[in-house]
């Protein structure tokens, strides 16, 4: 397999949003308010507040619009442009990881509010963060290259520790994937791998992340399955448990 590139990943998940707009050729010229919305919507998208790109849109939907509409416009063209610009680097690699990853952030927030995805989905593998955690891109991507193989994953951004082991009890997945960043709290995520492990028929637990080592050696130390520090090695220990991957 060849080597996968963080930029190609965050690009693909990008595109999954932005092919929404496409696909219901909508084209008509935008008004000069929904511009104006749409300008403060990618503004607080770039700067990683979620809080209020989500405030936003659950006003957007307290006037009755759908979430579909929403989606398929407001969502997908941000996802459009935040693309074009990382093709063109007009943005640094931070900036454009914490737009990549507020934009997704707050899409799952969106779903959730509206159930359009539920637990029990038949995915093979579950990649989650918890609410303190900032850094997500990283998780994004690797749920992006377990899908490009060929891998049904729910990714859960931002999720409470009782709703991902709910989660977990009713999908059945092979496969949970964490992050550990060096300014988590590494403590939260023992805790949370070790009810993960006394559930029955637990999946294997793959952690990834610059604090990842630090975490499996230490209060996870029994707990962790595998510590990735890389796609490719994610990949390979997914297909030892019995995750089935396109070759």
């Amino acid at each position: 397999m060849s080597k996968i590139t963080m930029d190609a990943l965050a690009l693909d998940a990008l595109a999954c949003l932005a092919s929404r707009r496409s696909a219901t050729g909508l084209s008509a010229p935008r008004s000069a308010s929904e511009a104006a919305l749409q300008e403060r919507f990618e503004g607080l998208i770039l700067s990683g507040d979620v809080d209020a790109a989500f405030s936003l849109v659950r006003g957007l939907l307290a006037e009755g619009q759908s979430y579909h509409a929403i989606v398929d416009t407001l969502f997908a063209d941000a996802a459009r442009r935040l693309g074009a610009a990382w093709e063109q680097d007009a943005f640094s690699f931070v900036a454009m990881g914490r737009g990549v990853a507020t934009l997704l952030q707050t899409n799952a927030a969106l779903r959730d509010v509206q159930q359009v995805v539920k637990p029990g989905s038949g995915a093979q593998a579950l990649f989650a963060s918890l609410p303190d955690q900032k850094h997500t891109l990283g998780i994004i991507c690797a749920a992006q290259a377990f899908r490009r193989q060929g891998c049904r994953v729910d990714l859960l951004l931002g999720a409470a520790g009782e709703d991902i082991v709910l989660d977990l009890r009713l999908g059945r997945v092979a496969l949970l994937g964490l992050t550990a960043g060096r300014e988590d709290r590494l403590g939260a995520i023992a805790t949370l791998a070790a009810r993960v492990k006394e559930s029955a028929n637990p999946p294997a637990i793959i952690l990834g992340g610059a604090a990842a080592a630090k975490v499996a050696d230490g209060d996870c130390a029994g707990l962790v399955d595998c510590v990735a520090h890389d796609l490719e090695t994610a990949l390979a220990f997914a297909q030892r448990v019995g995750v089935r991957l396109s070759q």
